[in-house]
């Protein structure tokens, strides 16, 4: 099986996963930013209007820092996971520590 069938399959196996996971592994295997860069974007440094796109700071030299396209299928991962983000901050009420990150444990704690 080539790399992309392998990907799409797994992308396929996790469909009904949390869309946090879908929408990170989405992320992962079709732009390629390293793994510290996707655990700390903020919701601030994403685009998801049209094609969007994502401003990667932070990063260890000033070359790193790039902006990446996200198409149109991430974007609608990443609407979908920061609906769920919301739903899931008004259920936890006082226990939510507030913080800007995408990807966050269940109280959105990094």
């Amino acid at each position: 099986m080539r790399a992309e069938g392998q990907a799409g399959w797994f992308l396929d196996q996790i469909e009904e996963t949390e869309y946090r996971d879908h929408s990170l592994f989405h992320l992962a295997l079709t732009r390629g930013p390293r793994c510290q860069e996707m655990l700390n974007l903020k919701w601030r440094d994403l685009s998801l209007e049209g094609s969007g796109e994502v401003a990667i700071h932070g990063t260890k030299t000033p070359r790193s820092q790039r902006t990446i396209s996200l198409g149109k299928e991430n974007v609608a991962q990443l609407r979908k996971w920061r609906k769920a983000q919301q739903l899931k901050r008004e259920k936890a009420g006082n226990k939510w520590v507030q913080s800007d990150y995408v990807f966050t444990e269940v109280f959105s704690a990094k």
